[in-house]
């Protein structure tokens, strides 16, 4: 997958460029310091959002879909959006890992929520600048890109793929699950993940780790980690599934297996 592409791309969404102040804290979003509505997330990165009115009742549901394309553009993510209680969906393409305060935005700016329900006039707007035909428009251009294997990560994270792709396959569980390491193993669910294997070695007279991650049914080897000496929290990634590369700073010097797992679980790697 080309989720480096992505980082580096400015955080912006495909559509409307909206100057509102978005926040979203303990699961209250606000729009310019006032109540707009409560929302759920579920995911590591590319999160399926859920958003709600003050009485709890659903409003909008957005789900992810992440298309890995060989290109040098990048990977494709869209966010498929179903308004609760009508018959309209609406699909977005973002440029961006974490556009849900994007998406909001879009929604504001077009008043598709309205206190505590959607407003069916303004939610005709927002479908027509943002219409359900994004999804085949990406499928044929990553179906180009890619030639005859299309490998492409839905709003559950599983990964599909012929060939040899089949080898590196997530093992299907609950993604929300927490993450454990230990002996060896990564466990998600209570069920092996993955595998891995740890060392130092010696570069330039300075010591770093070197983190292995394979797959626990197929043992291929799925990621390499390196940092550039044991005292550094910024590792450099290697996968061997589409020869990719990622650098991912750890938020503490503790842990390194686990906090790389999370990060590797969070991309569709492991």
């Amino acid at each position: 997958m080309r989720f480096l592409t992505l980082f580096i791309l400015s955080f912006c969404l495909v559509g409307i460029t909206q100057a509102q102040s978005v926040k979203i804290k303990k699961g209250v979003v606000t729009v310019d310091g006032a109540f707009y509505c409560n929302i759920k997330t579920k995911g590591a990165i590319v999160k399926d959002m859920k958003l709600y009115n003050q009485g709890g009742d659903m409003l909008v549901h957005a789900k992810p879909t992440i298309i890995n394309t060989a290109g040098e553009e990048g990977d494709f993510i869209y966010y498929t959006l179903n308004f609760i209680g009508h018959d309209q969906t609406s699909q977005i393409q973002v440029m961006s890992l974490k556009p849900i305060k994007k998406i909001i935005g879009n929604l504001y700016e077009y008043q598709v929520i309205n206190g505590d329900a959607i407003n069916s006039a303004t939610l005709q707007e927002f479908v027509k600048a943002f219409p359900p035909t994004v999804s085949d428009k990406l499928e044929k251009q990553a179906a180009a890109i890619n030639g005859a294997t299309n490998v492409t990560i839905n709003n559950d994270i599983t990964t599909t793929g012929t060939g040899d792709n089949v080898l590196y396959n997530p093992i299907e569980r609950d993604r929300d699950a927490l993450i454990f390491t230990m002996s060896g193993k990564v466990k998600q669910d209570r069920i092996v993940v993955a595998t891995y294997k740890s060392k130092s070695a010696t570069n330039d007279g300075k010591l770093r780790n070197i983190i292995r991650f394979f797959h626990p049914t197929s043992g291929v080897l799925l990621a390499v980690a390196e940092n550039d000496d044991l005292m550094s929290e910024e590792y450099i990634i290697k996968t061997t599934r589409d020869d990719r590369t990622f650098s991912h700073k750890l938020s503490e010097h503790v842990d390194h297996e686990g906090q790389l797992a999370e990060y590797l679980i969070g991309i569709g790697y492991l």
